[in-house]
């Protein structure tokens, strides 16, 4: 009898064991719980913070789930005077 217990309390005990160890691996965005979503690497859940420009402040793009500062194209460094050339005929 003691040993039926025993069987019971370890099956239990792994399942409890699969499920805690199961809920931080994903494949898809709908395996995580609430608004978390799946990353790429390693596959697990993370909060949401964006998936493209428009869930970022302005000025900034979304890279793997991050919203980073967009680089200024072509503006010259701070302090360095600017030169206005002509337009070409």
């Amino acid at each position: 009898m003691r040993d039926s217990y025993l069987f019971v309390f370890l099956f239990i005990l792994g399942l409890a064991g699969l499920g805690l160890s199961g809920c931080a691996e994903c494949t898809q965005d709908y395996d995580c719980p609430g608004t978390q979503i799946c990353s790429a690497e390693p596959a697990e859940c993370v909060p949401f913070v964006c998936r493209s420009e428009r869930d970022c402040p302005a000025g900034n793009t979304c890279s793997a789930n991050r919203c980073l500062e967009t680089p200024t194209r072509n503006a010259p460094a701070a302090g360095e005077p600017v030169v206005l050339l002509p337009a070409p005929e």
